[in-house]
């Protein structure tokens, strides 16, 4: 049996068997090594910059902290000066991101990013919110001013460009529940007094 596909296969032509060693190759290469895509080569080298720009110090030395202990020490602080270093990181962050297709929301490579902004928009809405609920829904920013009001805005409109309003609604209905005193308010209410509702339009 084997001895005679040997010998059908050698009577065949040899730019067949040429053409047909050649197109086994090129099925092997795509899956092994798929060809990169717009998207694969975008978000390479948006996490390449994040890696010296965001999540590390860069070699000039911009940042004296880890983003982690940038990050505990803005929330723990609530102040300009202690959220200084978090927020110098992220409007770096929010520079690159923009860069990112629309297209490519769904990448895996994007995860990452995806955490990032989950974290800066809750650190964003926690900073705002404080201990316990605002007074009334016009204190809603706190001490945030209009730069940082504005970096919050980018940041939720890159967000919303990328993973789509529905994912938005979702963090936005799992950061609500975490709010200190929000369980003798009324849903409403929350929203009303949160950083949620700040009209971000013109702030983009």
């Amino acid at each position: 049996m084997i001895n005679q596909l040997i010998l059908k296969f050698q009577r065949l032509p040899k730019l067949f068997v040429g053409f047909m060693a050649l197109l086994i190759a090129l099925v092997g290469l795509s899956i092994y090594d798929p060809p990169k895509t717009i998207c694969d080569v975008q978000m390479d080298e948006v996490n390449s910059r994040l890696v010296k720009g965001f999540y590390q110090d860069n070699s000039e030395g911009l940042y004296g902290q880890s983003i982690k202990d940038a990050f505990d020490f803005c929330i723990s602080t609530n102040s300009p000066g202690g959220c200084f270093d978090m927020f110098t990181r992220l409007t770096f962050f929010e520079k690159q991101i923009k860069t990112i297709p629309e297209n490519c929301g769904s990448h895996t490579k994007i995860e990452p990013i995806k955490r990032a902004l989950d974290r800066a928009l809750k650190l964003f809405v926690e900073l705002a919110w404080g201990d316990e609920p605002p007074n009334n829904k016009y204190n809603k920013t706190s001490w945030l001013d209009q730069r940082d009001i504005g970096l919050f805005c980018r940041l939720k409109n890159e967000y919303i460009r990328l993973f789509g309003p529905d994912t938005w609604k979702a963090h936005m209905g799992a950061i609500a529940p975490g709010l200190p005193g929000v369980e003798s308010l009324q849903k409403k209410d929350i929203w009303e007094k949160s950083l949620f509702s700040y009209p971000c339009k013109g702030l983009y």
